[in-house]
């Protein structure tokens, strides 16, 4: 797949919404895998937090959602890398 869409960095406030887009072409279409700080990152674990396409939706930010994110798109042909967005959460 290619990569058409990057996430950016973000910085937001305690309790806002973000997004973190991350939009690839291929074909076979490919799926989306989110990581957050080098750890795989699984939108069912986090209440605030939702998949759309590849695009990872946060409702309320925390400051435990602060870090480095990036997204893996692959299909049977290949797997690309976004690059890094940091995720800046500040207190209310």
């Amino acid at each position: 797949p290619d990569i058409s869409t990057y996430p950016s960095p973000q910085t937001i406030t305690e309790g806002e919404n973000v997004t973190l887009l991350c939009v690839a072409e291929g074909r076979p279409s490919p799926s989306y895998q989110w990581f957050k700080d080098d750890s795989p990152f699984d939108a069912k674990y986090n209440t605030r937090a939702s998949l759309s396409e590849g695009n990872l939706i946060f409702t309320k930010v925390s400051r435990d959602d602060h870090g480095q994110y990036y997204c893996l798109t692959n299909n049977s042909v290949s797997n690309v890398t976004s690059s890094i967005a940091k995720l800046t959460v500040f207190c209310k």
